[in-house]
């Protein structure tokens, strides 16, 4: 979306059905010390971000790398802190200040498709900050297989809490009893197998999202609190595209079909290790692949095309109070058969 006259725009949310979204109740206020924005002050770009360790937090991968074929930010730039803080309360990345903060970021890509084969299920990324700003307030990961978290979905334990640009000033937004499923509506299984890579470390919910919850924790009640499950990352939406002889003749207006989130398994057994060894950035590169589809004898072909929309935003001035920039959200290219998770 783009700001016209430099007006900030309302920033569309991905929300299904009655929106979701209210206040982060008195049992869960403890979050606030958990969950921050993590900022970038040169691009303007906004994420939600959570503590995994006294000194590092999760977040998802793009808000760092972007997308395939995009310049990657520069770590030096970012800040992780509530939003109410001073300038000089925010943590920026360990190595900042001597040239080794690309030492102190793993990911899962550095190169996320939002296209078909759709990386969302790596679109993570753990960060070492400069201070231990997160001692007292880490969140506990637990890893378990995306069946399992569906199962307590349904039994209305699995919530999400992030920042989300279309409610300001900054703060946390809670959603409850996230809806979970392998696959959605007129989406089935074998299409989610076919637009993304490593489905089994995907979750798909329907809790209420918008800009600069990218990097935001799924959580699910545990018997001593709020647990990790996941990061959300983004919205997987899809369109028909009608075509002749390989020109597009109808393109219908993108329908989300859900929120997409990585499985924790994906990134919990990182932590313990990126914690006890600061070291080289150890990135996980994913080359990007195309997909085709013949269409032996048919001139005139319908496509069911799927993308994943990016939930992290590109701010637009003005700045609130606390110096973090105000977003809009990007969308993604649209064209050919697009399955995207655009964050």
């Amino acid at each position: 979306m783009v700001a016209i006259g430099g007006a900030v725009p309302e920033t569309q949310a991905a929300v299904f059905g009655a929106d979701d979204r209210g206040t982060l109740p008195q049992r869960h206020k403890g979050l606030s010390r958990s969950i921050g924005l993590f900022f970038n002050v040169k691009a303007k770009t906004v994420c939600s971000a959570f503590c995994v360790g006294d000194s590092i937090i999760a977040t998802a991968g793009h808000c760092i790398f972007k997308t395939s074929g995009e310049k990657p930010h520069d770590p030096v730039d970012f800040r992780f802190g509530p939003p109410n803080a001073g300038p000089a309360d925010f943590a920026r990345v360990a190595g900042s200040l001597n040239g080794t903060a690309a030492q102190n970021v793993r990911a899962g890509t550095t190169r996320l498709s939002t296209k078909p084969p759709i990386d969302a299920a790596q679109d993570w990324a753990l960060v070492r900050l400069d201070r231990p700003v997160c001692r007292g307030a880490v969140l506990p990961v637990e890893a378990a297989p995306a069946p399992q978290i569906v199962a307590r979905a349904a039994a209305g334990q699995i919530f999400h809490v992030a920042f989300h640009r279309d409610r300001l000033p900054w703060k946390l937004t809670y959603a409850a009893r996230c809806r979970m499923a392998p696959a959605f509506d007129k989406v089935d299984r074998s299409q989610i197998e076919r637009d993304f890579r490593q489905p089994d470390s995907l979750l798909l919910h329907r809790c209420g999202t918008a800009g600069a919850s990218s990097g935001s924790p799924l959580l699910a009640e545990g018997a001593d609190g709020p647990v990790v499950v996941g990061i959300n990352v983004g919205t997987y939406v899809q369109s028909r595209i009608v075509s002749q002889e390989g020109a597009v003749l109808f393109r219908s207006k993108p329908e989300a079909v859900a929120n997409t989130a990585v499985n924790a398994s994906a990134f919990a057994e990182q932590i313990a290790a990126f914690a006890a060894v600061p070291g080289p950035q150890d990135l996980v590169r994913r080359s990007n692949r195309s997909t085709s589809s013949a269409e032996s004898g048919a001139r005139v072909a319908v496509i069911s095309g799927s993308r994943l929309l990016r939930q992290s935003s590109q701010p637009a001035n003005p700045k609130p109070k606390s110096g973090v920039a105000q977003s809009k959200i990007v969308d993604a290219a649209n064209g050919g058969r697009s399955s995207t998770n655009e964050p």
